[in-house]
């Protein structure tokens, strides 16, 4: 519950709350939250993950399955990757990095002993996020939903890592697994 205005405006400020001609309301209802980091682990946004994973909304349209805050001064989707400030050291400890599609397929590797994942936000996998994997290793091995979706975002995160000039290996899971599952 927002106690002022005030609170209302850093809410909307942080993509937290919308405004509409009905008041405000909570933009990440219904959703798992996760926290966006920049590399030395300061939340610059969100992401939320919707739950339970019905798309339909009360008017008969598809919401999204994640919704990320918006873009700010300091959060931009495209410059971070979820969990990096946590496997940064991982990933110079082994020489490569792991890429997968969502928070939950990071979270779910993390806490399975593979610290050295982390996942982009978005479907798109930018030159930004290839050079910040680059300070940390040459190597990425890329693991995306086992889907004809993961595959072309599988493709098109290989094709920026080899502009970059970085090694690359995809791993793939039997069909209709995602990396979560596993």
């Amino acid at each position: 519950t927002l106690q002022s205005e005030k609170d209302a405006a850093i809410g909307e400020r942080a993509g937290l709350v919308k405004k509409t001609e009905k008041g405000y309301y909570d933009r990440f209802r219904k959703r798992i939250m996760f926290p966006l980091t920049d590399a030395s682990g300061r939340v610059v946004g969100f992401s939320g993950r919707l739950y339970p994973a019905d798309t339909q909304t009360a008017d008969g349209n598809q919401s999204p399955k994640y919704l990320n805050s918006p873009e700010t001064e300091l959060f931009q989707k495209s410059r971070i990757l979820f969990a990096f400030d946590k496997a940064k050291t991982a990933i110079r400890t082994h020489h490569f990095a792991i890429l997968v599609e969502g928070q939950m397929d990071a979270v779910l590797a993390h806490q399975a002993g593979f610290k050295n994942t982390v996942a982009q936000c978005g479907a798109a996998f930018t030159d930004d996020q290839a050079e910040l994997l680059k300070r940390y290793t040459k190597r990425v091995a890329v693991l995306m939903d086992a889907d004809d979706r993961g595959r072309e975002i599988a493709a098109a995160a290989i094709a920026v890592l080899h502009r970059h000039g970085m090694q690359t290996s995809e791993l793939l899971l039997p069909p209709g697994e995602d990396p979560d599952s596993l």
